[in-house]
């Protein structure tokens, strides 16, 4: 049986506020996107700080999906590059006892929770809650790719250790 993982989604806004109130407790690793800078000192293109002893993992990845591949001239197979890097980080963090995932992207509704989703659909089989939660607009392709890599890596781990 696999591990319940909780997952918890924030935006920057909402994650600073909470850096600046508390502490984020022990057992707990951050997925973290920024944008790509679009003009210079951009404030959307600058990664949040978190304290150094919180494993995070920062993606330079753009809320981009649908039209946008074919307007920006890329395509789904070109975006969101991290995703075996994303998915290594998770497992690791899992395997050393980390039992929940903050994600945060700047608004705190596609990137992050497309996130949150796929951690949650790959670890207890309920990631579809959040695309039914009207809240959010999951990113299908982040979601897509991020699950197929973490089943993918999870696998490559269970046979080559």
């Amino acid at each position: 049986m696999k591990r319940q993982i909780k997952v918890k989604i924030f935006s920057r806004e909402s994650i600073e506020k909470m850096l600046q109130s508390s502490d984020i407790p022990k057992n707990v690793a951050v997925i973290s996107f920024y944008d790509t800078p679009m003009i210079e000192d951009d404030p959307y293109c600058v990664p949040v700080a978190y304290p150094k002893n919180i494993p995070v993992f920062y993606s330079q990845t753009d809320d981009i999906g649908g039209n946008d591949f074919e307007i920006r001239g890329m395509s789904a197979e070109i975006f969101f590059t991290d995703c075996d890097k994303m998915a290594k980080f998770v497992l690791e963090c899992v395997s050393k006892g980390i039992d929940t995932f903050y994600c945060q992207c700047e608004f705190g509704q596609s990137r992050s929770s497309a996130t949150a989703a796929a951690i949650a659909e790959f670890f207890n089989g309920n990631g579809i809650e959040i695309f039914a939660d009207y809240k959010y607009c999951p990113n299908q392709v982040i979601y897509n790719k991020l699950l197929n890599s973490l089943t993918t890596q999870n696998f490559l781990k269970q046979i080559y250790g």
